[in-house]
């Protein structure tokens, strides 16, 4: 059995821990556990209590991931059989060193992890990647130490999906940032919390600031004393999206940084950007625009 006793101190569950499927490990009498949805959604991703090691194994088996048990000079003495990755099954790995299944600088990863959990007990957390089908993914490994015993058991799960969307949000990003930059009018980049992460150049213009001396303010920097509640109901409807504004244009007052105030338009977009969710807020001095609707032109 992987867990002889019940009552094995709890840090032996490190050796699975980062997985995302729950497990419970019993013993082979009948479970007397039992789990609701409620309880499940407030128990940890591994909770082991004393399964039988066929039990152990079926359920590794299901388990999305690669499951690798490795001795401390690099052989590899198990892996879960539901091994999709790495164009090689269970029996071609098993009884293998990681340099004859790895790329050498994997393998110089896997032995560095294994050193340093020899003297660390943290988890050790690395990225690497490997053709598969003559395509090059990505994979993460999680590597822990088994307690008492000079074995380790690695988690290899496949990011080459989650890094693919990141590479195309940072370069849908990038764009947005160069049109953002180069755009005529003030434009500035906010967050959840309503602070400023950037300025463009004509904002710094507009309003006297350097871009430094805005950054991590609230929007309300620019805005008058006297506006700012409204401004705030308002930037709070658009980031929640309750329906209250008919628009995201709506005109008030900004303000510069010697104080003087002048009439603005702002309008303001939602964007998705890989450090998170943000409001573009463009902004027009329309001083003139008033000045004529007030003449009549």
């Amino acid at each position: 059995m992987l867990y002889k006793d019940k009552n094995i101190e709890l840090s032996n569950k490190s050796r699975l821990e980062e997985t995302t499927d729950f497990i419970f490990i019993r013993d082979k009498g009948p479970s007397d556990i039992s789990i609701d949805e409620h309880n499940k959604q407030s128990i940890s991703p591994l909770n082991i209590l004393q399964f039988s090691e066929k039990e152990i194994n079926d359920i590794l088996d299901t388990l999305p991931d690669i499951v690798l048990k490795i001795q401390s000079k690099g052989n590899i003495v198990y892996c879960n059989s539901h091994n999709n990755h790495l164009n090689l099954t269970c029996d071609e790995i098993v009884e293998k060193n990681i340099s004859e299944v790895f790329h050498p600088l994997t393998h110089l990863q896997f032995i560095e992890a294994i050193n340093n959990l020899q003297k660390s007990k943290l988890p050790q957390v690395f990225e690497f990647q490997q053709f598969e089908n003559s395509e090059l993914r990505q994979y993460e490994t999680r590597i822990n130490k088994v307690s008492s015993q000079e074995e380790y058991v690695a988690i290899i799960k496949d990011i080459s999906e989650q890094k693919r969307d990141e590479f195309i949000l940072r370069k849908t990003e990038k764009k947005y940032r160069i049109l953002f930059e180069s755009a005529a009018y003030a434009m500035v980049l906010v967050n959840t919390e309503g602070k400023i992460d950037t300025v463009n150049s004509a904002c710094e213009e507009m309003f006297g600031y350097d871009k430094n001396d805005l950054f991590g303010k609230m929007i309300e920097v620019i805005i008058p004393d006297k506006y700012v509640q409204s401004h705030q109901e308002n930037i709070k409807d658009i980031f929640n999206g309750s329906g209250k504004l008919e628009t995201n244009i709506f005109e008030t007052f900004g303000q510069t940084k010697n104080g003087r105030i002048f009439p603005i338009e702002i309008r303001f977009a939602h964007a998705e950007f890989y450090e998170g969710h943000f409001i573009i807020a463009s902004i027009i001095d329309i001083t003139h625009r008033n000045r004529c609707e007030d003449k009549g032109e």
